[in-house]
């Protein structure tokens, strides 16, 4: 007797619409979408009272199930047969597996069952307890209680099994990986599937654990998958960590697929992954007989593509070499300018770079290397630590996401997984306040998370323009004719900020040249369609100058972030979704929110940096759990009531959001909301995301000013790298 709750009885009686009827299938014809559990409850209820229980399933003739086919394609608008064979499967399995309710909940208590189930017919009770109190069924029962008792790894599923349970996949295992980092190193598909089915919901923290009968095997599988990394079986298709754990798999079942599919009728095959692996790397040599162009060994550097040169010292990723698609990140680095192409003192490879490798993914050290990368004393990806190597381009990813720092201490890697990104959660810091140093005193961060060698370029530019170009004091000197009175303001106020501060603004300005306005787009898949904006310079001026934000600033930032490496999050235009278009344009804001929810299917969260009564708001919704999160830095006395979006919000979907006030930190004058917004998108796409929701904001007290100078100082070289190229600044 399996350990699992019981599930009680389906009755299907909600009342659903008539275009509600539809259900989705999958590759593998199983059913999946938000009417899969309804569809399997109304299936499993009709082939209960379709099918008398008195009667054994191999009794009955092929028409009936024909019927029960042609019933539930009319009622579900089921267009095809395609998922005929395995709904049937299913009906049988459903028709057997139910006729031992009744055996083991009344006829061995000697009871009768209809009051609970009163769809069966008492005519025949008689005949069916004195089938299954016979001796040729009692050997049977035997038999089949000694198989199930030698289960141990039974699986928790509803009724929709291992589709649905992939559907949740994005919700499901990161709350896992919280609580048992050790998972963070399993990269197979099908062993997360098999280990998401051993979890137990804890009713007092409300969230998830795993069996602890579990464990033994679940580590189990870690180590060996690891293993078969290291030994390079994993990627040659020929099983996968569950076969070498549990052993092959048995006839017309597959473990953490179907007990209805059988391995050899998986779609794309049970070792999908590790195939497309092995069937690249031997497609090399196939495709160079061929006289394909499209690929080139590997050792004499991977696919033929133009790829733009580097012209400076660059982080970067780099992907494990013979499975460059996977992304696997082996190891992080720094990309050396391509026309550098020696290396100890021989010329490098076609299709290589020079790489200085800084860090090894943690699980990667014995991972196999390239003939090409191997020296006397390089022979494996741990060997490569703090050395210079070749590395074919295409396996070479390079990092331009926020927070990207090349130089990452090992320890920022420790417990990381071998599909650890260098913009993940363990390679990343968040912003943090630092209380002790003087505001006054601030110089350009060292150690923050920015492309340092980038910024000193930067500086270094400006130094080298003319003398009589320069200014006198920190703050611009510019052409008369580009001064107005609101940008002279502005200007005059930086003079009396700290040094880095005016230095950045030195920087800036030289950049705007004469500009009155600075144009950006949307970045690709942000929007449907691209969005351009214009931030007026006297605007941007702001940020330095501790004034209030306009939208189009705040909208850059959203751009900037929306490129988080690895980000489960998309966000709302600012521009539309306005206190004032809340009010005015209840159906267009609606809309918008709807259009980038069915634009961004793959996303969790979405962001919107909401502007209402000249006041900044970050409000963050997670569709998937119906919940909102409200982070405001002025939020005393306030609830979801106060904002006029959470409705708006509740309206476009169609059923109330559960909202949370977050505890954040709070401002202490009126000017700082705008900076308030772009901290705490920072924190969320660069963090907090990978950890929600064991991890959120839980903050008191007012953030100081010196720490909105540190996070200004370490966002505005992203935001001057990418809106002025170099070959666009202005001298």
């Amino acid at each position: 007797m399996s350990k699992r709750g019981k599930r009680g009885v389906a009755s299907f009686q909600k009342n659903y619409k008539e275009e509600d009827y539809k259900v989705d299938f999958d590759k593998n014809n199983r059913p999946v979408g938000a009417m899969s559990s309804p569809f399997m409850s109304w299936f499993g209820l009709k082939v209960r009272q379709t099918f008398p229980y008195h009667i054994d399933t191999k009794d009955f003739e092929r028409n009936r199930w024909e019927e029960l086919w042609l019933d539930t394609k009319r009622l579900w608008n089921i267009q095809t047969d395609g998922a005929k064979k395995f709904m049937l499967k299913k009906a049988k399995k459903l028709c057997t597996k139910f006729r031992s309710r009744p055996v083991i909940n009344y006829v061995n208590k000697g009871k009768k069952p209809f009051e609970k189930y009163a769809y069966l017919d008492p005519a025949h009770w008689d005949e069916f307890v004195q089938k299954k109190t016979s001796k040729e069924f009692l050997d049977i029962s035997e038999k089949a209680k000694a198989s199930a008792n030698a289960n141990t790894n039974f699986s928790r599923l509803g009724r929709t099994g291992f589709a649905g349970l992939d559907a949740k996949t994005d919700i499901i295992w990161p709350l896992l990986e919280a609580k048992y980092p050790y998972l963070k190193t399993i990269q197979d598909k099908r062993a997360k599937a098999w280990i998401m089915s051993k979890k137990i919901k804890n009713p007092e923290t409300n969230s998830y654990e795993l069996a602890p009968d579990s464990h033994e095997t679940i580590e189990r599988l870690v180590r060996t998958e690891r293993e078969m990394i290291e030994d390079g079986s994993y990627f040659a298709g020929k099983d996968d960590p569950i076969v070498r754990v549990m052993g092959r798999e048995h006839g017309g079942r597959t473990r953490a697929v179907s007990e209805l599919i059988g391995s050899t009728q998986v779609h794309g095959g049970l070792f999908n992954n590790s195939k497309k692996r092995a069937r690249r790397c031997n497609s090399l040599d196939a495709n160079k007989e061929k006289g394909s162009v499209s690929w080139v060994d590997k050792n004499s550097g991977g696919p033929i593509i133009s790829y733009p040169p580097i012209e400076k010292l660059t982080p970067c990723e780099m992907l494990f070499p013979f499975q460059v698609s996977d992304e696997l990140t082996v190891a992080i680095g720094q990309i050396w300018p391509t026309s550098d192409r020696i290396l100890h003192g021989k010329l490098i490879s076609e299709g290589f770079v020079k790489v200085q490798v800084d860090n090894v993914i943690e699980g990667c050290e014995k991972m196999p290397v390239l003939e090409v990368t191997k020296t006397v004393d390089i022979k494996c990806v741990g060997d490569m630590l703090h050395c210079f190597v070749q590395w074919p381009r295409d396996a070479v990813k390079v990092c331009e996401f926020p927070g990207t720092n090349p130089r990452l201490d090992s320890s920022s890697h420790t417990g990381a997984s071998p599909q650890t990104q260098a913009g993940d959660i363990s390679a990343i810091s968040c912003y943090h306040p630092e209380i002790e140093e003087d505001p006054y005193e601030l110089q350009m961060p060292i150690q923050q998370n920015i492309d340092q060698m980038s910024f000193m370029n930067m500086l270094m530019e400006v130094q080298e323009l003319p003398e009589k170009q320069m200014a006198n004091s920190h703050a611009p000197n510019l052409d008369p004719e580009f001064i107005d009175p609101e940008v002279t303001t502005a200007l005059e106020r930086t003079k009396t900020r700290p040094r880095a501060i005016q230095d950045m603004v030195e920087l800036l300005s030289r950049c705007v040249g004469d500009n009155h306005s600075i144009q950006i787009s949307s970045p690709a898949r942000m929007y449907p369609q691209t969005v351009q904006d214009s931030i007026p310079y006297v605007e941007l001026l702001q940020l330095f100058s501790n004034d209030w934000l306009d939208i189009t600033v705040i909208h850059w930032f959203a751009m900037y972030f929306y490129e988080s490496h690895n980000s489960r999050s998309a966000f709302f235009n600012p521009h539309h979704i306005k206190g004032d278009s809340c009010t005015k344009n209840s159906e267009g804001v609606q809309e918008h929110i709807i259009d980038m929810f069915m634009f961004h299917t793959d996303k969790t969260f979405f962001l919107a940096p909401y502007l209402a009564d000249n006041h900044w708001t970050l409000i963050i919704i997670c569709p998937s759990t119906e919940r909102g999160y409200i982070i405001d830095s002025i939020s005393r006395e306030k609830d979801q009531h106060s904002y006029l979006l959470t409705s708006v919000i509740d309206e476009a979907f169609g059923f109330p959001f559960l909202w949370d006030m977050v505890n954040c930190k709070q401002q202490k004058n009126g000017w700082e909301c705008g900076f308030m917004v772009i901290k705490n998108m920072y924190e969320f796409v660069n963090t907090i995301q990978h950890d929600f929701p064991i991890k959120l904001w839980n903050e008191k007290g007012c953030l100081p000013q010196k720490e909105i100078d540190k996070l200004i100082l370490e966002l505005t070289p992203q935001f001057i790298s990418r809106v002025f190229p170099t070959g666009q600044r202005h001298a």
